[in-house]
């Protein structure tokens, strides 16, 4: 540093970050033929189709239909989705602010301060250098 240099000095804010997780199982109607061809629908944990794809109602009823071709696996836990959400509370304004992770891992709040998923402050895209 030399004499004359700027120096700014800015204060970052923190906001407690609240991160909820829970899971989500997804469910599947399989429909098989005994040879590991068949059919799989989305459905809820009681076998109700959670797809309005016309194709996919089609080839249901299609396997409903023909039991002679396809015996009814039932309802099987496909998987288990993780989710993950953060959210902080702005300290300016008060305001719910989405710090879930994004390609960007910015967040602006509606009073216009701009956050990392950690919470921490950040200056807003206008302020920034290049680099």
């Amino acid at each position: 540093m030399t004499e004359g240099d700027k120096v700014t000095t800015i204060k970052v804010a923190t906001m407690e970050v609240i991160t909820r997780e829970w899971d989500e199982p997804e469910y599947q109607l399989i429909y098989d033929d005994g040879l590991n061809n068949g059919y799989a629908f989305p459905v809820d944990a009681y076998g109700n189709c959670l797809s309005n794809n016309p194709a996919m109602l089609e080839n249901l009823a299609y396997c409903k239909a023909h039991p002679e071709f396809f015996f009814r696996s039932g309802v099987i836990v496909e998987r288990i989705r993780h989710h993950v959400e953060r959210f902080g509370i702005c300290p300016y304004c008060g305001a719910k602010v989405d710090l879930s992770f994004s390609f960007s891992s910015e967040h602006a709040c509606d009073c216009g301060h701009w956050y990392n998923p950690d919470g921490q402050e950040l200056l807003p895209p206008s302020l920034r250098e290049n680099y």
